[in-house]
């Protein structure tokens, strides 16, 4: 299910004035600007190797809202049709980044601030069978503007129509906040052509999908592609007929510090504490050397003290990936 289909703003009399949006003119204050989206995890990436055709999804990390807040006071409006819009106070809320649509289009504007969704488990009236998502668009010190997202959907990705409900700035405080949804960024397979390939990147809460983002790239001489991920190098091979790829994980190799030193890199899945602390390991992705590795485990679960992982503010016990280098002597 994708998430850019807003309601369709009408002017109803009595129902309510859906005029139009105009641009900021001002710089906006700091919490209608900077940053937003998500964030994700480096250590949570997982690989599904083998052989995929166009759909399948290739790599997946696990996503974290960068900025989210909770609205401080109750706000009340009526949509185009005469439905009571309620944001009540305490209603938790994220950022995202602004879309100005007009009909198929997306339009730039010179002052461009984020946006803040308003996430109502029971809809708008609190009469819903499933939750939606009131998203706030900022125009001016004293305005602000007010869409709906259709019941059912977490707007990853909404977009203004030229019109819009009309309504007070709400007062929000930014501070983490827990949605009791899980997120996850995926990188699947678009298409798959003679001289490129289509990869797609989406973010889902496991129910619904933002529109993905897409980027084509050539395939070299030899029918590969490496997709390269930080430290990590996922290779996908081009089928004969060209209906498939053949999707790897790419296995570190050893690098030669001096004459005398190869360093090699080990991947390691960790159990880390809320404290930083390693208290368990396993190879994911081997050195090609027993005693490599085993140096590699050691190391990380009685010398190792990571930065915790932190979910909506609070440290929290979870496994990650991680990669150990070591250094061996001829």
């Amino acid at each position: 299910m994708h998430l850019k289909r807003l309601l369709p703003i009408l002017v109803l009399g009595s129902a309510g004035c859906a005029t139009n949006y105009l641009p900021p003119q001002a710089p906006p204050p700091p919490l209608w600007d900077g940053e937003s989206g998500f964030r994700v995890d480096a250590h949570s990436l997982r690989v599904n190797e083998g052989v995929k055709r166009p759909g399948d999804v290739i790599v997946e990390h696990d996503a974290q809202l960068k900025r989210t807040g909770l609205v401080l006071e109750t706000v009340r409006l009526r949509n185009p049709y005469g439905v009571e819009m309620i944001i009540p106070e305490g209603a938790k809320a994220f950022a995202t980044n602004f879309t100005l649509t007009t009909g198929p289009r997306r339009v730039a504007q010179e002052i461009n601030p984020i946006e803040w969704c308003a996430f109502l488990p029971r809809g708008i009236n609190d009469k819903k069978p499933g939750p939606q998502s009131v998203c706030i668009f900022w125009e001016n010190e004293q305005r602000a503007r007010y869409t709906e997202s259709e019941v059912g959907e977490f707007a990853f990705q909404p977009g203004l129509p030229p019109t819009g409900m009309p309504g007070p700035v709400p007062k929000i405080e930014e501070a983490p906040v827990d949605f009791d949804l899980d997120f996850t960024r995926r990188l699947r397979i678009g298409a798959i052509g003679a001289d490129t390939v289509t990869l797609e990147l989406t973010v889902t809460d496991g129910t619904a999908s933002s529109y993905p983002s897409r980027e084509t790239y050539n395939w070299k001489p030899d029918g590969t592609f490496i997709y390269l991920l930080g430290d990590d190098a996922i290779v996908l091979t081009r089928s004969a007929d060209r209906q498939t790829v053949d999707v790897r994980l790419r296995d570190p190799e050893p690098v030669a510090i001096s004459p005398n030193v190869t360093e090699y890199t080990v991947v390691l899945e960790l159990l880390v504490g809320t404290h930083g602390l390693v208290k368990e390991a396993r190879v994911l992705q081997s050195s090609g050397l027993a005693h490599v590795d085993a140096l590699a485990v050691n190391r990380a679960e009685n010398d190792l003290k990571l930065e915790p992982f932190m979910e909506n503010g609070r440290r929290v016990e979870k496994r990650g990936r991680f990669p150990v280098k070591v250094r061996v002597e001829k």
